[in-house]
């Protein structure tokens, strides 16, 4: 079991890591355009264009939240984790009705982009999510306090891993070529 605790530590680090920059990242672009990203939630057509302020707001606020809690709390890493699953299926259940109604809009999930939703928006969800929840269950099972080296080579791999998962569409080339 010791072995289960010190894996369990390094992936829970990474995942702390990895939804930590991809919130801080994604609550960062929308609030240095955020007309652009009430737009995006108007143009999804999930509730009446009155509230898109409201609900733009609400979204960047649980994403800020999401950072400071992987960022700062071990008291509440796990709701942390929860907020962050919410937020990934919320926002996979809203590029799901875009594509099935064929609205065509931008994302918006990292800034201003004129790259309209596409599948590969809902692959990179499923990534993070699968993330997420290694985290969540990783945090009962760690046991391990990681040194100063270890946490900078996870940060490392994992500003990777983000910069990967966050340009999924524009590297799906690779994928329809195979």
């Amino acid at each position: 079991m010791k072995r289960v605790g010190e894996l369990s530590a390094y992936v829970l680090a990474f995942a702390r890591f990895v939804i930590g920059f991809v919130f801080l990242w994604s609550a960062g672009s929308k609030l240095r355009d955020f007309a652009a990203f009430e737009r995006a939630v108007a143009d999804f057509q999930l509730s009446p264009a009155v509230f898109s302020r409201g609900v733009a707001f609400f979204f960047v606020s649980l994403e800020l939240s999401v950072t400071c809690i992987m960022g700062w709390s071990i008291k509440f890493l796990r709701n942390g984790f929860i907020i962050a699953m919410f937020l990934l299926v919320v926002f996979s259940l809203a590029l799901s009705w875009v594509l099935l109604r064929g609205i065509k809009t931008s994302c918006h999930c990292f800034g201003a982009s004129k790259k309209l939703v596409s599948k590969w928006d809902l692959v990179r969800n499923v990534c993070l999510l699968g993330v997420a929840s290694l985290g969540y269950f990783a945090c009962n099972l760690a046991e391990l306090a990681l040194t100063i080296p270890e946490l900078t080579l996870l940060a490392f791999i994992s500003v990777a891993v983000v910069a990967v998962l966050t340009q999924f569409q524009n590297m799906s080339w690779w994928f329809q070529e195979m």
